[in-house]
């Protein structure tokens, strides 16, 4: 996503904002938000819960709609990718390559209108933060379970809970998304792979601990990156997270503030294709830090950041071979 900040996005959608200043769960009690009623491989029907709302499926969907596009990289390593006929944001990201031919962009935007969605006619939603069916003009759950459409939220990102930050957030992603699909199985095997991927980046550090600090320039302004999934990736890979003692995921912080942490690395978000724009924005505004003056200003791929699931392996890995390097 460009620049893709939840809260700064979703500033007008009440809601939303709710889910952007709620405090950080411990990272001892990851409690992911959706659960599912366990069945058999390919049992139907199947519930499945999500930000504290119980949708049931008579059969896997076949008209799922994104909330985000890059999220097709989850449902392609279950293999229901066919699955999916539309998404939503696409003007802030794209369909990963190799996409299925005949998926739609149903809106740009962040919170799709009521028409719009009601016209895709999805059987599922499969949103990346709950703010996208929060109604107030646009569309909300009890339209699209007017249709007939269950709501899923990747990343348990809701508005009265907030996101896991630990690895059990998107292990519980694809274990419910497998209940969906009716291929527990599959599901099964990609959370050992993901296990196993993790396992392989977090020992190529060979015990290397840093403090890291995920940061983002959107709109003039410093932000710091603290929650899901900048905690997942850190803690996950034995690191520390320089802004773990922030109350939100996505904070505005000032100069001031940054300069007084001392990060080993600064990771920076970037979604425009300009990676070297964003370094030398970030190195300028924090220049005297630590991470600056040692020229550990890393980048990674803002869509990988914002898709969840699976994605948020992928750039774990990528921050690994990176930190592996300094």
């Amino acid at each position: 996503m460009k620049l893709i900040l939840r809260c700064a996005l979703a500033a007008a959608v009440s809601l939303a904002a709710v889910a952007c200043s709620s405090p950080a769960a411990p990272v001892t009690a990851p409690a992911p938000s959706a659960s599912a009623t366990p069945q058999s491989a390919g049992s139907y029907p199947v519930t499945v819960s999500s930000c504290g709302r119980d949708f049931s499926y008579a059969k896997a969907p076949t008209r799922v709609v994104l909330g985000y596009p890059g999220t097709l990289d989850t449902l392609t390593a279950l293999g229901v990718q066919n699955s999916v006929r539309g998404y939503v944001l696409g003007s802030q990201g794209a369909l990963p390559a190799g996409a299925p031919e005949g998926i739609v962009e149903v809106s740009p935007d962040y919170t799709p209108s009521r028409e719009s969605m009601l016209g895709a006619q999805p059987d599922l939603f499969l949103g990346n933060d709950e703010g996208q069916v929060t109604g107030e003009g646009k569309v909300s759950y009890d339209d699209l379970t007017g249709i007939g459409s269950g709501v899923y939220i990747m990343g348990g990102y809701c508005a009265k809970t907030p996101a896991g930050r630990t690895l059990a957030t998107i292990e519980a992603d694809v274990t419910n998304l497998g209940h969906i699909f009716g291929v527990d199985e599959r599901a099964r095997e990609l959370n050992q792979e993901i296990e196993t991927r993790v396992a392989r980046a977090k020992a190529s550090l060979a015990g290397k601990q840093l403090r890291i600090a995920y940061v983002q320039s959107f709109n003039g302004k410093l932000y710091a990156l603290s929650g899901y999934p900048a905690a997942t990736i850190i803690e996950t890979l034995g690191q520390v997270n320089e802004f773990g003692d922030l109350k939100q995921s996505w904070a505005e912080i000032s100069r001031e503030d940054a300069l007084r942490r001392k990060p080993d690395v600064l990771i920076v978000s970037v979604s425009d294709g300009k990676p070297e724009a964003a370094v030398a924005e970030i190195t300028k505004t924090l220049a005297g830090t630590k991470a600056v003056e040692a020229g550990h200003v890393l980048t990674v791929n803002g869509s990988d950041f914002e898709a969840g699931g699976i994605s948020v392996i992928r750039q774990l890995e990528d921050v690994a071979g990176q930190l592996a390097k300094l």
